[in-house]
Formats: structure tokens, sequence, C-alpha cells
């Protein structure tokens, strides 16, 4: 009588692959919260901005102005010093009001919704390209 299986003959036996590990991300993070100062408000921070900023812009648009000047020969009372100036001037508050907006508390609670979404849609492709499209 033959015997099923030898354990000296080889087999063609292929063991399968080990399950896909699947990394469960713990929960998320709240966002950032914190307090306003008693009584404050929007206006009070709004004038605290334009208190900071103005003279800072005005600052930066007058060393702009000289180094126009002084630089490039742009004429002093001119159309041109005028409308370097006021590049310098803007360009300082744009800076400065991107700043304060990212860094203020809405800022940061804005910026951690943008990350969460962030992180959804990097699951989401992942969990695509692993599971296939459905």
């Amino acid at each position: 009588m033959r015997k099923l299986h030898d354990s000296t003959t080889p087999t063609n036996f292929v063991a399968p692959a080990p399950p896909a590990r699947v990394e469960i991300l713990p929960t998320l993070p709240s966002p950032p919260i914190s307090q306003p100062m008693p009584h404050s408000s929007h206006l009070d921070r709004s004038r605290g901005f334009v208190l900071v900023t103005a003279p800072l812009a005005a600052a930066t648009g007058f060393v702009v102005l000289l180094i126009a000047i002084s630089a490039f020969s742009v004429p002093v009372l001119s159309v041109a010093a005028l409308l370097v100036a006021l590049a310098g001037f803007t360009a300082a508050w744009t800076i400065a009001y991107l700043a304060h907006t990212f860094i203020s508390m809405e800022g940061a609670l804005f910026l951690h919704v943008a990350m969460q979404w962030r992180l959804l849609l990097l699951e989401a492709r992942e969990r695509r390209k692993r599971y296939g499209k459905q």
C-alpha cells in the first residue's frame, strides 16, 4: 500500500502570507482652546494689532524708500518713490497680518482643523491603496 505523504519527498506547498497588519491610530487630539481675557473682544485685539503694526509698517516703508533713493537713484519727490514706500508698508503689513492670524487663538484652531483634515485624507488614500477602491 502506498503512503499519502512521505516526509522525505518534497512538496510544492507554499505557506500563505500573514495577514496585513493594519495600524489603528489613537484618538485624535482635541483642538487647542484658550480662554480670552475676561474683558477682551475682537475689537480689542484688532486695535492692538493696528497699534503694533502701523509703526512697524511705516518704519519699513521709510527704510525701503531710503534704500531706493540711495541705492537706485529714485527721485525723492516722485510717484516712483511713493510707490516704493507704499510697497514696503504693504509688505510689512501683510507679513504681520499673516503672522498675527496664524499665531492667534483662531489661527491655531484653523491650523489644527486643517491638519486633521490632511490626516484624514492621507489615511483615506492609504486605505484605498491597501484595499482597493470600493
